[in-house]
């Protein structure tokens, strides 16, 4: 543990990974949270530049996972969401191919009826 200045209001404080009190954290968490609801997912460099947070804080916040998906993740589920709109595309071309193979059929078996 370390002891220093909480950095936004100044208070002693021992802290572990960042100098920020308990109360301020709870707030600028509240701050990330609600513009990361209201925005959308954002980079820790975005966040900095339209919430004026210290990286080091925000990168705190990203390695605990509690605001947003990590780049990995992200990756991973954008390569999962390609894989199932390659496999809705095939299901789609073969429902198509199988509506032809029926428009295609029905002719052939009305005219082999039984007399």
């Amino acid at each position: 543990m370390n002891l220093g200045k909480c950095f936004r209001c100044g208070m002693l404080i021992s802290y572990k990974d960042y100098p920020i009190c308990k109360d301020c954290n709870n707030i600028i968490y509240k701050k990330i949270k609600d513009y990361i609801m209201t925005n959308g997912k954002k980079s820790i460099e975005e966040l900095h530049k339209e919430l004026g947070l210290p990286i080091d804080l925000l990168e705190t916040y990203y390695e605990s996972g509690d605001l947003y998906i990590s780049e990995e993740s992200k990756k991973e589920l954008n390569e999962k969401l390609e894989k199932l709109n390659e496999i809705k595309q095939l299901l789609n071309e073969s429902k198509d191919n199988t509506d032809n193979i029926k428009d295609n059929t029905s002719g052939f078996h009305s005219s082999y009826r039984r007399k």
